[in-house]
């Protein structure tokens, strides 16, 4: 880990303070998230733009003057007439990535020298190498990203249907900003995984737009609900070996189970049965007058199925050996969602 000290402006150290609830810890997301959302702006403007094509923009914008800010318009203007309007077509900060990668860059930016006071940020070593590779130092890579981040984030959300930000901000009001390698694939995997309250608007978006929204989406204080569920020994001990503490187990496994309940059902579950195996299913889990206990769940369905003997015709012969191929965890899954009656919201 590398500890970088910045002269960073008051004005942007608010930004990441509003949105992550700590300038520190917003600053450090955006620079440890930097290598992802560069390689994967890479592979987009690879998917427009021919190789032969990005090179002679780089050679043109290294003859260039200094470019500053970064605003995507130095690449616009250099690009060759002949593909200009393919340039133009990029999202923001994808030709913004080809002025960092191709024009000169300043030595020193004045305009960002009048902060207050000094501002610390650690960050991880693929981060730094990154900023060393693309700047003539880290902490300057680290201060012009940092300064620049908010224009392009803005511009990025402009460029998001209102209704998808007001979906995303719902769906993703109870998560922490805390894994910037995920930085706009926690947008895709929500996406991925369907809901009836999600707008029909384009769902396919630049990997920076979708950690923009993940960011505006997350932004805030998050209100803490405290819950101190009872649980036997043998659990409260089994929390205590995989964990810190049986607390941090407990906190740590709430958080998850909704997520991982719902992308289970979505990409492993229900693509595997028919509309008629599922109300078969339905009906027998109802009849069985069974409960679901935290200890037998996920073993209470198959057996069910083994034992009713009405599946012994072709359509459903294959039934319990479908749901036995299930994971442990994909058919409790399948459990409480029957037992809720199949709601459409997943």
């Amino acid at each position: 880990m590398t500890n970088l000290t910045l002269k960073i402006t008051q004005q942007t150290q608010d930004f990441y303070r509003d949105r992550f609830g700590s300038a520190r810890r917003g600053a450090a997301y955006v620079l440890e998230a930097l290598p992802h959302l560069v390689e994967e702006t890479r592979r987009e403007i690879e998917s427009v733009l021919s190789p032969q094509m990005t090179k002679e923009i780089l050679a043109r914008l290294q003859k260039s003057e200094v470019i500053f800010p970064f605003t995507g318009e130095m690449a616009a203007e250099m690009a060759p007439s002949g593909y200009r309007e393919l340039v133009e077509s990029l999202p923001q900060f994808s030709r913004v990535l080809l002025e960092i990668l191709g024009g000169p860059v300043a030595e020193r930016i004045p305009s960002y020298q009048d902060a207050r006071k000094a501002f610390g940020v650690v960050i991880g070593k693929n981060a730094q190498c990154l900023l060393e590779a693309l700047f003539p130092s880290a902490n300057l890579g680290a201060l012009y990203i940092l300064e620049e981040f908010p224009g392009w984030y803005r511009q990025a959300l402009r460029g998001c249907p209102r209704a998808l930000q007001n979906w995303l901000k719902k769906a993703l009001s109870h998560m922490r900003l805390e894994s910037p390698l995920l930085a706009g694939h926690i947008y895709m995997r929500y996406c991925a995984i369907g809901s009836s309250s999600r707008p029909t608007a384009e769902c396919v978006l630049p990997v920076f737009s979708a950690a923009s929204l993940e960011i505006s989406a997350m932004s805030g204080e998050k209100k803490v609900i405290m819950a101190s569920p009872k649980c036997v020994p043998a659990v409260y001990h089994g929390l205590q070996e995989i964990f810190e503490t049986a607390t941090a187990g407990a906190a740590f496994a709430m958080g998850s189970f909704t997520r991982l309940y719902r992308c289970t059902l979505a990409e492993e579950v229900l693509p595997r049965f028919t509309a008629s195996e599922l109300d078969v299913m339905e009906r027998l889990l109802s009849a069985s007058g069974c409960e679901l206990s935290p200890f037998t769940c996920g073993d209470l369905l198959p057996r069910i199925l083994r034992l009713n003997l009405d599946l012994d015709i072709e359509p459903l012969r294959d039934l319990p050996s479908k749901v036995e191929a299930l994971s442990p965890f994909g058919r409790m899954a399948l459990e409480l969602w029957l037992q809720k009656g199949r709601p459409a919201h997943v």
